[in-house]
């Protein structure tokens, strides 16, 4: 049994209501000439029940054209601003759903938690981005991807048991929060910056003596308890 062939139309991040339904109903118009395949199309999510209607899919004449979402979290229901739940794409008769689309893992980092950029240390301005359900999911997959190097660990959160949970767990020489890893090295974090050896005063990450690796735990902005930035200035 020969599997049907699926024909996807996705217009990415383009057109307004109006040119939406215009170009949705000149698809409608030729439907009948792809003969043999399924057509489905994928607007913009703000856009979905535009197309819905102009494919009849509200009750109208069908055009036989499915309607298809161009991302969906993985999750039914939660905090995540800005995302669209699979339930809401059914909600509205989507059937298909592009998931994973080469554009998102390039121009935002998404990938799965296997890519080689996860577990490897990165010396290039690229942050591999893994959709994670929750909170404890994620450190875990971190714990995973540091290797047991304990060496520099960083969590951007406003939850400070999470923050607690991720440190006892990763256990790292150096543990950021809500900074980049350089700011554990004095760079807008605690003491002065210091990428190997400390300065004469010993502030560094290493001291002058020993040359060995003092823990570091570095919160930037949050937890301010002797005034505010501009009282301190």
């Amino acid at each position: 049994m020969s599997r049907r062939k699926i024909v996807a139309g996705n217009w990415k991040m383009n057109l307004d209501a109006a040119k939406a339904r215009s170009l949705t109903q000149a698809v409608a118009g030729r439907a009948g000439e792809a003969a043999g395949v399924d057509l489905v199309l994928c607007p913009p999510a703000l856009y979905a029940t535009t197309v819905a209607t102009a494919l009849g899919l509200d009750g109208a004449t069908p055009s036989g054209i499915a309607l298809g979402g161009q991302n969906a979290h993985d999750k039914e229901s939660g905090a995540f601003t800005g995302e669209v739940a699979p339930g809401m794409l059914r909600d509205i008769g989507c059937r298909y759903c592009i998931l994973g689309h080469s554009e998102r893992r390039t121009l935002f980092g998404e990938t799965d938690a296997d890519n080689p950029f996860v577990p490897v240390e990165q010396m290039m301005p690229f942050v591999p981005f893994v959709r994670c359900k929750d909170t404890d999911e994620a450190i875990q997959r971190a714990h995973e991807s540091e290797h047991g190097f304990r060496h520099t660990a960083i969590i951007h959160s406003t939850n400070v048991r999470a923050m607690t949970r991720m440190g006892r767990l990763l256990d790292t020489t150096l543990f950021v929060k809500n900074g980049p890893s350089v700011a554990g090295l004095g760079l807008g974090g605690e003491g002065y910056l210091s990428f190997s050896i400390a300065t004469p005063t010993g502030e560094g990450v290493t001291t002058p003596l020993t040359f060995t690796r003092q823990r570091r735990c570095t919160l930037v902005d949050d937890l301010r308890i002797l005034g505010s930035p501009d009282a301190l200035a």
